[in-house]
């Protein structure tokens, strides 16, 4: 589609106007015509006179505006009138009724021919409009374009009844020129040998389900009227009922010309239905495939419609419909999750793999690159061997030793990407990931606090598995003795001895391995990294990182030259990048910090969405090294953030004694603003990029590291392979725990005393239990915690606002005993 290359000349030269030509014919091509010739238009038509529609009306030489329909009909009345006694394929490719792009004020530009017609009458509301018909949709699809241009032409009843009335009309403009252009073959004596087409190129959203354009599988996107008429002979009027498609329409107009059918064609040809023939074979079903790359709007998926079946697998999102259209023909119901369709599903999937195969296998964007692909190749493009499906990458060699990089933000909430669709924070190097990685838009961490969660992404451990729950042990009082508080900041630092990290178990494979930025378990050594900056001492101020901190604030230069040296002794390499952005102190470079200044934003909010860019520019700076060190295909990068963050403000409603420079629900909680995060993986040749929407947790970093770099790993670790859950080969989480606890820990050897929340989510809903564990800063801090359980509906209650414990008392007995099964501290 747009942005891929011209058609392959091996194909155009097969192509039905190309065919036709060569035999004889007169070709014409009007319109809207999208795409390009390898070798040019010449080959294929005699006659070409594209027509765009930016915009739709065309200023003509004597000064008047004319509509791009009636523009077309004039140019198809002309090739008609000049083709003499030559047999003739004419193309007309209208504009409309495409809407016009962008949020503007007339969507659907009328011809004048057509004005004042549906001036008066009712117009009905759209089908398929209750708001919960929209609200059924996986999150991709309920965030996709289709659902912004919702907004800019359907979504108030004044906007939709003034853009239906325009989009009828010009649909009357387009019938009007049909007219015309059948008056003219009258006219020149040519209608009772004309075969004439009508059909379109696809559905059309307005306002159904919520949408509006098209790119899915439902049927108001798949299906089009093809309207065959063939004056010769005595052929009656009909209607048929076999599914016949627009792949069809070439092998029909070389068949109806006497000609052969290129090997090539995979369409079958339908003059034996016009003819009124009933066939004793046709078609059951067909292979859908949609294919556009427009990341992060426009989900890519593959499927099949059958005459009662429909199944879509939109493999970007791991997710999967099915649909009977005997039942529910309005495809309401999605029976890919009911237990009693599974075989139907495991029917179809085999059917889709089937088709697919028959027409050439699976996409894969290497071999079919955009012209953005071949502008950024260094060389030419070469014929290549086939390369591993982007679908389901082949497994690395047991050789292979990737080098892994761990990205890890600093308090920064999940919404605060250009990627998850912030309005206002630039970040287009993590965006530009985001585009290259396996993405998981619903990562988790199990605890909303640095030092916790960092434990969490070296041991791979659950927090009351590592014990390393808080940032510091509780402040001793008055009358403790010099010394005593360093002694309980010892113990709590010897718990990173007592568990196997990802550097002493890579090293066991031959890797080194670099920390920089937050580490608190004292010099770096003791987490098992060969290189490092954090040396820990807390004579020299050491408790989070000491110098490790200055890496992105002071540059980069640390990493590059751990890089440099690992690649000049031929190792692989594990950089740990966590550096103290975008955390407090919030002290952006004034040349960032004033994109963000508009007079009317918050200083403080300001500052915080430059830090986010800030750490974003960093990010790419390390990436661009590692580009340049021709490293990209051999290093896997992964990125998560410690803990989310939302940003307090001037006019914020908070509760009496709030401290703190975050907001309620945010870091140090359990709720969403606290414990979500995107999660990326990005590895060339092994991993598909797009969006995934299964449950993630940072427990699953350690254990994709280890496996993908030949290391086993521990019993303890409960995580799941993030490579292995991109390729579909394993399930994600069928449900993801955590556990909250107070910044302080009172009790190093017990740690359920500072125990505040312990979470789980499955399906939909989040269930929140609170416990007693209020003490010291958090206390202060975190005054007003609510008590009890909570039950939360993410789905239809994102915000984590309504809760649903006294109304749904069984999914909250439910969901407690899937939270005790994990983990019984009781």
């Amino acid at each position: 589609t747009f942005g891929t290359p011209p058609i392959a000349q091996d194909l155009v030269k097969n192509s039905y106007p190309a065919v036709l030509k060569a035999n004889g014919y007169r070709t014409g091509f009007v319109g809207k015509f999208g795409v390009g010739f390898q070798g040019g238009t010449d080959q294929a038509f005699d006659f070409f006179r594209p027509i765009n529609r930016g915009p739709y009306f065309k200023k003509q030489p004597d000064g008047t505006l004319r509509h791009t329909t009636q523009l077309a009909g004039d140019a198809a009345i002309e090739f008609i009138q000049s083709s003499g006694d030559a047999p003739f394929m004419l193309s007309i490719s209208f504009n409309a009724t495409h809407a016009e792009d962008g949020d503007k004020v007339d969507h659907f530009p009328w011809p004048k021919v057509v004005d004042g017609m549906y001036r008066d009458g009712e117009i009905p509301p759209p089908r398929l409009s209750d708001p919960a018909i929209f609200a059924s949709q996986p999150e991709f699809l309920r965030t996709s374009l289709n659902r912004e241009r919702y907004f800019w032409r359907w979504d108030t009843a004044e906007k939709y009844d003034k853009n239906i009335r325009s989009y009828y009309r010009m649909l009357s403009g387009i019938d009007h020129v049909v007219g015309r252009v059948a008056a003219a073959l009258e006219k020149a004596g040519l209608a009772e040998n004309t075969i004439v087409i009508y059909t379109g190129d696809n559905g059309y959203y307005m306002g159904q389900r919520g949408f509006a354009g098209k790119w899915s599988h439902y049927e108001e996107s798949l299906r089009v009227p093809l309207i065959i008429h063939d004056p010769r002979g005595d052929l009656k009027p009909q209607v048929r009922d076999e599914v016949v498609l627009n792949i069809d329409l070439a092998s029909t107009f070389v068949a109806a010309a006497g000609i052969d059918l290129p090997e090539q064609y995979q369409g079958h040809e339908l003059n034996a239905l016009v003819a009124g023939r009933q066939l004793n074979s046709w078609r059951q079903d067909f292979f859908c495939e949609h294919l556009f790359h427009v990341p992060g709007r426009i989900p890519k998926w593959e499927g099949v419609r059958g005459q009662r079946w429909v199944y879509a697998s939109y493999f970007e999102h791991d997710f999967e419909f099915l649909h009977d259209l005997q039942t529910d023909p309005d495809q309401l119901r999605n029976l890919a999750k009911d237990p009693q369709h599974q075989d139907r599903l495991q029917q179809m999937r085999k059917r889709n793999a089937t088709l697919r195969e028959s027409y050439g296998g699976e996409y894969s964007h290497e071999l079919i690159p955009t012209r953005a692909d071949l502008r950024a190749a260094k060389k030419p493009p070469t014929k290549k061997p086939p390369v591993a499906p982007l679908r389901k990458p082949s497994p690395p060699k047991e050789s292979s030793q990737p080098n892994v990089i761990l990205l890890i933000s600093d308090d920064q909430s999940f919404t605060d990407y250009g990627f998850m669709a912030h309005p206002v924070i630039q970040t287009p190097h993590l965006d530009q990931l985001a585009r290259e990685s396996a993405t998981f838009k619903r990562g988790y961490v199990p605890q909303a606090l640095c030092r916790s969660s960092l434990a969490t992404l070296i041991t791979g451990l659950y927090p009351h598995q590592h014990r390393i729950v808080g940032n510091d042990p509780a402040p001793l009082g008055p009358g403790a003795q010099p010394g005593e508080y360093q002694v309980l900041r010892n113990k709590l630092i010897a718990n990173i001895d007592k568990h196997a990290t990802v550097p002493q178990l890579l090293s066991e494979q031959g890797y080194l391995s670099h920390q920089s930025g937050k580490w608190w378990e004292g010099h770096y050594s003791r987490g098992g990294f060969t290189h490092g900056m954090t040396h820990g001492d807390p004579a020299r101020g050491g408790r989070h990182g000491d110098l490790g901190l200055k890496i992105g604030r002071e540059g980069l230069a640390p990493v590059k030259e751990f890089i440099e040296e690992a690649q000049a002794k031929e190792k692989p390499f594990f950089v740990w990048y966590a550096p103290f952005l975008p955390h407090t102190p919030h002290t952006p470079p004034k040349r960032i910090l004033d994109k963000y200044l508009d007079g009317q934003r918050s200083v403080q909010l300001a500052k915080y969405y430059a830090m986010c860019d800030w750490f974003d520019e960093t990010c790419g700076e390390l990436l661009s090294f590692v580009d340049q060190r021709g490293l990209r295909k051999d290093t896997v990068v992964i990125y998560v953030t410690d803990n989310g963050w939302i940003q307090r403000t001037p006019g914020m409603k908070l509760p009496t004694g709030w401290r703190t420079q975050y907001a309620p629900r945010s870091k140090q909680t359990a709720n969403e603003g606290g414990t979500r995060t995107p999660i990326m993986v990005r590895w060339p040749d092994h991993v598909r990029p797009g969006i995934r929407s299964q449950l993630v947790s940072s427990i699953d970093i350690v254990p994709t590291i280890l496996e993908i770099c030949g290391s086993q790993r521990t019993s303890a670790m409960a995580g799941k392979n993030l490579v292995a859950v991109a390729q579909n080969t394993i399930s994600g989480h069928k449900a993801l725990f955590g556990e909250s606890y107070a910044h302080d820990i009172i009790d190093l050897d017990d740690i359920n005393k500072t125990l505040l929340y312990r979470w789980v989510i499955q399906g939909d809903y989040k269930l929140l239990l609170s416990y007693d564990g209020i003490v010291n800063r958090y206390k202060a801090t975190h005054v007003d915690k609510a008590a009890g359980p909570q039950l939360y509906n993410l789905t239809t209650d994102p915000h984590e606002l309504d809760n649903l414990v006294e109304t749904n008392p069984e999914i909250a007995k439910r969901l407690t005993d899937v939270l005790y099964s994990h983990w019984d501290h009781r």
